[in-house]
């Protein structure tokens, strides 16, 4: 009986070890790409001059007065279903609404939890943006291609 008691301590003991191999939960950063239309009608990137985004809901910035951005990495907010981002560029503002679902996905039991997005509809108001295209719907951090190409005219 003792023998008994000491191994179901001993399988106990190591059951609850925090030794565990973890990936540790990392931010999730939605891409968006800023694209515009040559002379052929092709998609190229575009260059926006001295530019701003940051999150119009939580006043926080992404990218703060960049000489020559065609690119930025923005986090979606989890237990929301949609953000709103001012893209702010030669002095004037350009805002892209995001409307997304969170789903949360468990790791493992020393890992914790992590928040992937699904993006459903991405939508902008501004007469600059001709368009804006969910290009990759999925923010899993698996996939480096960009989330959004948001189209200027």
């Amino acid at each position: 009986m003792r023998k008994a008691f000491i191994f179901l301590l001993i399988v106990v003991a190591a059951a609850c070890s925090k030794e565990e191999f973890c990936i540790q939960p990392s931010a999730m950063a939605m891409t968006m790409n800023f694209k515009t239309y040559d002379s052929t009608l092709t998609l190229v990137d575009t260059p926006l001059v001295e530019a701003t985004v940051f999150n119009l809901d939580t006043a926080y910035f992404f990218v703060d007065n960049a000489l020559s951005l065609t690119r930025a990495s923005v986090a979606l907010k989890k237990g929301q279903n949609a953000q709103t981002y001012v893209i702010r560029h030669s002095n004037e503002n350009d805002t892209v609404l995001i409307r997304y679902q969170s789903d949360t996905n468990f790791i493992s039991n020393g890992c914790g939890y992590q928040t992937y997005f699904t993006l459903e509809n991405a939508t902008s108001a501004s007469d600059r943006i001709d368009s804006v295209n969910i290009t990759s719907e999925r923010v899993d951090n698996l996939n480096t291609n960009p989330h959004l190409e948001i189209i200027y005219k």
